[in-house]
């Protein structure tokens, strides 16, 4: 493993654990439905920590964070700029192409 898989892993992994500390905080009873109403947000959060968690078991931690990051934007979901940072970090380590910085932009618009 390259240096920059290695940080981008680890950042992947970082951004992944703070999403799960985000759906564990949250009240599974008092929150609204998204994704056309099937899942309610704690849900929706610990489906996304999930799918990542097999994805970055195989050393796919790009997929992994770029389909959590696309699944995010589609909601308009929020975050708190230090999680931000942790994605933006794991797509800098991965020799970022210009959809990624692209991500990276987004990302920073839909700061909480």
């Amino acid at each position: 493993m390259s240096k920059h898989t290695n940080i981008g892993h680890q950042k992947t992994t970082e951004f992944i654990n703070q999403l799960e500390s985000l759906a564990q905080g949250i009240d599974g009873k008092n929150v609204n439905k998204i994704r056309n109403g099937k899942n309610n947000e704690k849900e929706y959060l610990e489906l996304l920590v999930k799918e990542a968690r097999e994805l970055l078991q195989y050393n796919e931690w790009l997929v992994a964070l770029e389909n959590t990051i696309d699944n995010l934007c589609e909601i308009d979901y929020k975050l708190e700029d230090e999680v931000i940072q942790l994605a933006v970090m794991a797509l800098e380590a991965a020799n970022t192409r210009s959809d990624r910085i692209e991500l990276i932009k987004f990302l920073k618009k839909i700061k909480a």
